[in-house]
């Protein structure tokens, strides 16, 4: 998340005395930006800025903001750092994120997604780095709704809020318990009415309960074939992933439940599974419960499942959505 368009070189850069000397086109020999504060910022071949620095008369960066654009030229992320290179807010615009995708899915059912075409999504990080809210604007940047986050002392998500606005109204919320003495993770999930509508449970592996220590998980080549799943560590999500491999290890066997059973022919493709922290799982899908997804790995018989609230999106091979959908059955 960090420094994300300096991957593309710059044709040419320019410097300002300040934001007012910058909109108005007023440049700054690059022999006079010395032993005072300015503005440095890189362009591309297309004359856009790739990114912007704000220096004080020291020399020293005191903030900067990255941008990135789509092959078609048009913006799609802006990130604002501190001094240091660390975010703080990431602006990412119309459907290029999906957390935006599942919120509006969730808090508006019955409007087409296309009604919210030109939106922004701007994530919010806290001092660790770890996602505080998540806020939707709508074309004309009326801000329509977010999901704000609160952590326990250790660092783990304590709680999940989903509010539409301008009402702030609560359409959604996750409460998550963790007992540091057994590693057991809990979360209920509540409705617009506060009505508890899930309730699941892991037990976190002992050697990886730091959830923000840096740590990066990834299954071991030797136990999923050519496959190798790594992402960044947010939430609870990534230690599931890690109970996920447990399971196979210890051949845990979930059982049956009720679902929704698909059929063969799509029993027998590779699916794949987005996770709200951004990890990605190619699987044979089994079923979709209330609680829970149910997949095999390839090559392997055991069945495994993950927390449906973990769960971003769950994609057919053809490109169907299978998740999230209002199903029927689904009381």
């Amino acid at each position: 998340m960090m420094l994300l368009a300096y991957a593309q070189e710059p044709m040419y850069v320019k410097y300002y005395r300040n934001n007012t000397d910058f909109l108005k086109g007023r440049t700054l020999l690059a022999t006079e930006r010395f032993n005072q504060a300015h503005i440095r910022v890189a362009f591309n071949e297309r004359d856009q800025m790739l990114w912007k620095e704000w220096f004080d008369k020291t020399g020293e960066i005191e903030k900067e903001e990255s941008y990135e654009y789509t092959e078609d030229g048009s913006l799609w992320k802006r990130a604002f750092h501190d001094g240091k290179g660390n975010i703080h807010r990431l602006e990412v615009y119309d459907d290029h994120e999906e957390m935006s995708k599942v919120f509006i899915q969730y808090a508006f059912p019955h409007r087409n997604l296309k009604e919210f075409n030109g939106r922004k999504t701007v994530y919010e990080f806290g001092e660790n780095r770890e996602i505080e809210a998540y806020r939707f604007f709508s074309v004309d940047n009326t801000e329509f709704g977010g999901v704000n986050y609160q952590y326990d002392p250790s660092g783990l998500v304590s709680e999940e809020r989903w509010v539409t606005l301008p009402e702030t109204k609560t359409i959604r919320l996750f409460r998550y318990e963790h007992q540091p003495m057994t590693h057991q993770y809990e979360l209920f999930e509540y409705d617009s009415t506060g009505t508890e509508i899930s309730h699941v449970g892991v037990i976190l592996p002992v050697e990886s309960t730091d959830l923000f220590g840096g740590e990066t998980v990834m299954f071991d080549k030797e136990d999923y074939g050519q496959e190798n799943f790594s992402g960044n560590v947010l939430e609870e999500v990534s230690e599931i992933l890690e109970d996920i491999r447990r399971q196979k290890r210890e051949r845990v066997e979930f059982g049956d439940r009720p679902g929704i059973v698909l059929w063969e022919t799509v029993k027998d493709s590779p699916d794949v599974i987005y996770l709200k922290n951004g990890d990605v799982l190619k699987v044979i899908l089994v079923d979709i419960t209330k609680e829970y997804v149910r997949f095999k790995l390839k090559g392997e018989e055991a069945i495994l499942h993950l927390p449906i609230t973990t769960v971003g999106e769950i994609e057919r091979r053809d490109g169907e959505i299978l998740y999230p959908i209002i199903y029927p059955n689904f009381k």
